[in-house]
């Protein structure tokens, strides 16, 4: 072995070292020649390292168990149009605060430019979508002290890389990419103890937090599974005597409460809002103190909770009651999934506060007040503030959700052909504790029209809404949250756009996790959302440009992959086969046939 190649790996060995210093303990990775230092690194530090070979479908992966773990992960590719396959997830985690770790191969400068194969400019690929670029220096040193001074520089581009991507510089979470130029011979020196991977690794934690909540969370059975803490990877806000200070140029907390005195509250909790258990506690005691209703998003954590405050069917209300008029909403996390409900209620409140702990946004440019801090922030300044005397909208809403559920409940007599019908036996069905994912298109929106009080936890990429990527991102919040099950509710489109990641069941099998991983495909041929939009039209072109049916058989994708597959079409044949699936373990696709038409007339009495 080389005395370089020895360089090599002893500054890779002090990269490696840091990142678990740092919390980091699995990666992702897609096989490729010039990658190879940095794959062999990882295996022999990390404690999981999965393997996929699709990059597009690796990146995803990573993605949802960043998601479902809050903590970064790294991706490994070789060079060329392999680092560009990380491009969707790379903008999902952008608009998500999804913290990645982008380790890609590269070809040295002397290769750039001249035609070599696999090579093209990696340089700030990613634009302004990462939250910083790395380009790491080219190890062409070939004495003993030369790489001994690539240590400290490796070792410190690790620190930086987590410190950024989890936002604890005070930025936003997100992707970071290091470029790593590598020379042939690739194969690295083996791993051997060095001083500073045993001394003088640094291990970095959020301000006031202890080191051990960055650790692997315990794998717990699911009958008792908790939520590994989400909401605790950036620092916004600076504390002083329990009030929390604004840094970021937004409202203070005295003065946003002082806009609410009087007013009849509506609070909004949005995707995650409730997911760390202080936060959920704090948006009742924010909503108790209010004497508000709480319009809990299906990803906002909270309909795991049952309490009287909480309103889960807003959307139907917004459609068919005429809600009451609520003069302030508290907008926790972004807006949530149902369009009506915004577009009710986003320009008829004359005061609109919206609360994130990273940056309050809002599309439909009504927010009055915007504020960084957490449901937990507003709670602890509550506590020294007595609740004045106001209108309140609450019992409104109640009575308007009690109304919308005694509706809903048909649900159970809408028969076979209803998407609903499937929907509404999954929540029947779910294991407490498990793990929901969702997909776009209809499937989320019919999630959050039936879904009530479920104690499981709900995840989807929302970030931009996209339909790709979504089996790899489920795969990866499985493996962050196993023994938990998984339940992946999607539409054909969307399991079409994603069939690579079937693959990753043999990883799945070779890493010991044989927990049940369902797919729930509601599959009616084609794009039956369009039928609910805009768009839809007698002309032809709607069925050729939009619901674009498909013959696709996910029976043969079953087979090529080696996992379980049943189709469908009653309601009575699907709860046999979920509850099936639940006792087998492993990776199970449900594949439930229904109409592509109609899809409208279908919803019309429950929306």
């Amino acid at each position: 072995m080389s005395e370089l190649n020895g360089a090599i790996g002893a500054s890779l060995d002090a990269f490696f070292c840091q990142l678990r210093a740092c919390g980091v303990r699995e990666a992702v990775v897609s096989p490729g020649s010039r990658s190879t230092p940095l794959a062999m690194k990882a295996l022999e530090h990390l404690e999981y390292v999965w393997v996929d070979v699709d990059e597009r479908g690796a990146a995803f992966f990573a993605l949802g168990m960043a998601k479902a773990s809050g903590r970064p992960v790294p991706l490994i590719c070789t060079s060329g149009t392999a680092v560009a396959n990380w491009y969707p997830a790379v903008l999902e985690a952008e608009a998500a605060r999804i913290p990645l770790l982008l380790l890609s191969a590269d070809r040295p400068a002397h290769l750039q430019n001249v035609g070599a194969p696999q090579t093209t400019n990696q340089v700030e690929m990613f634009g302004s979508h990462v939250r910083l670029f790395r380009n790491m220096p080219e190890m062409t040193g070939t004495s003993a002290s030369e790489g001994e001074g690539w240590h400290s520089d490796f070792a410190a581009a690790a620190r930086e890389a987590v410190e950024v991507a989890c936002g604890w510089q005070g930025e936003l979470p997100g992707a970071v990419q290091l470029n790593f130029p590598f020379n042939e011979p690739l194969k690295p020196a083996p791993f051997s103890p060095l001083r500073h991977c045993e001394e003088g690794e640094i291990a970095i934690t959020r301000s006031g937090e202890s080191e051990s909540s960055l650790s692997r969370p315990e794998r717990r059975s699911y009958e008792r599974c908790e939520a590994p803490n989400t909401s605790d990877t950036t620092c916004l806000l600076a504390m002083t005597d329990g009030v929390c200070k604004d840094e970021g140029g937004g409202d203070g907390v005295e003065n946003v409460l002082d806009a609410l005195e009087g007013l009849p509250v509506v609070i909004l909790a949005g995707e995650n809002s409730g997911a760390d258990p202080r936060d959920a506690e704090a948006l009742l005691e924010i909503a108790r103190f209010f004497n508000a209703p709480i319009l809990a998003d299906p990803l906002s954590q909270m309909r795991a909770h049952t309490d009287p405050l909480i309103v889960t069917h807003y959307d139907a209300i917004c459609t068919h009651e005429g809600e009451p008029e609520p003069a302030a909403i508290i907008r926790f996390g972004p807006w949530g999934v149902s369009k009506r409900m915004v577009t009710s209620l986003s320009r008829r409140a004359p005061v609109h506060i919206a609360i994130d702990p990273h940056e309050p946004l809002d599309y439909t440019h009504t927010t009055t007040h915007a504020l960084r801090a957490r449901p937990r922030d507003i709670a602890a300044v509550l506590t020294n503030r007595t609740s004045s005397e106001r209108s309140s909208v609450l019992e409104q809403w109640r009575e308007a959700d009690q109304r919308a559920h005694e509706r809903l409940a048909a649900v159970a007599q809408a028969g076979d052909d209803f998407e609903g019908s499937y929907v509404a036996k999954m929540l029947e069905l779910i294991p407490d504790n498990s793990t929901l994912w969702a997909g776009n298109s209809m499937a989320i929106r019919a999630l959050d029209t039936f879904m009530e009080y479920s104690p499981v936890r709900v995840l989807a990429n929302r970030g931009l809404n996209g339909i790709d990527g979504t089996t790899s991102s489920a795969l990866g919040a499985h493996t962050a949250l196993a023994p938990a099950p998984t339940t992946l509710l999607v539409g054909d489109l969307t399991l079409l756009h994603d069939l690579n990641a079937f693959a990753l069941t043999e990883e799945l099998r070779r890493h010991g996790n044989t927990a049940p991983f369902i797919v729930i495909c509601l599959n009616n041929g084609g794009g039956a959302i369009f039928d609910m939009l805009p768009q839809r039209s007698t002309e032809p072109y709607f069925e050729r440009l939009f619901l674009t049916p498909h013959s696709a058989d996910f029976g043969g994708l079953a087979q090529m992959f080696g996992i379980d597959y049943t189709c469908t079409s009653t309601v009575s044949d699907f709860e046999s086969a979920y509850s099936a699936a639940l006792a087998r373990g492993g990776v199970s696709l449900i594949d439930i046939f229904l109409p592509l038409a109609g899809v409208p007339e279908r919803y019309e009495r429950f929306w």
